[in-house]
């Protein structure tokens, strides 16, 4: 077979193509072979989560918060803005008997959250509740004078304090009379006070 420079060999290929046109039985020209089409959407695999960190509050799937119980150890933050601590309140037999209803907490624990803005450097709180992400206060007020002027401005002064520093987290009243409940409730709405919910809670 002679050897064929490169102007040679394309006519050859040319010339083998069309003979094998002709030859065909159809006598159309050969179809040319296409590339798979791509996916137009890709494949990807699922990202494995990451783990949990300590003390987050996860959720079910139906977005409801996963049951947490707070520790009740002393310096335990439970996943909140402040600390367990101990504390000696002073409380009447009636008013300690109806905090730990509300909040769960031994005598003599309150949940302390630091506050530059006070002389002690701490707000201190009855409980706090990691379900919920909540700071809680037991409101007994069954010896509360309802009607005086310092305890309107009381209600109102230790609100905002609370508020300040809370910093976001959710603060809830219970208080254990439905008619001071609702008498705390126009005191706070009066003095536009709304980041305090307030809740009846009987003893």
């Amino acid at each position: 077979m002679p050897i064929l420079g490169p102007a040679g060999a394309a006519a050859a290929a040319l010339a083998a193509a069309l003979n094998g046109w002709r030859s065909s039985a159809s006598g159309d020209p050969p179809k040319r072979k296409r590339p798979p089409k791509k996916s137009a959407t890709p494949i990807s695999t699922p990202a494995t989560p990451p783990e949990e960190p300590k003390n987050s509050r996860r959720q079910d799937d139906d977005g409801a918060p996963t049951q947490q119980k707070p520790s009740y150890k002393v310096g335990a933050s439970d996943g909140g803005p402040g600390e367990w601590k101990e504390f000696n309140e002073g409380l009447s037999p009636e008013e300690a008997a109806y905090q730990k209803k509300v909040t769960g907490a031994p005598d003599g624990l309150v949940y302390s959250v630091k506050d530059p803005d006070v002389k002690t450097g701490f707000t201190r709180f009855d409980g706090y509740d990691p379900a919920t992400n909540s700071l809680i206060d037991a409101k007994n007020f069954n010896k509360w004078p309802i009607d005086k002027k310092f305890s309107y401005d009381d209600v109102l002064e230790q609100a905002r304090r609370q508020i300040n520093a809370a910093k976001g987290t959710k603060i809830v009243w219970k208080v254990a009379s439905p008619e001071r409940a609702q008498k705390v409730s126009d005191i706070l709405a009066d003095g536009r006070v709304v980041d305090v919910t307030v809740e009846f809670l009987p003893p």
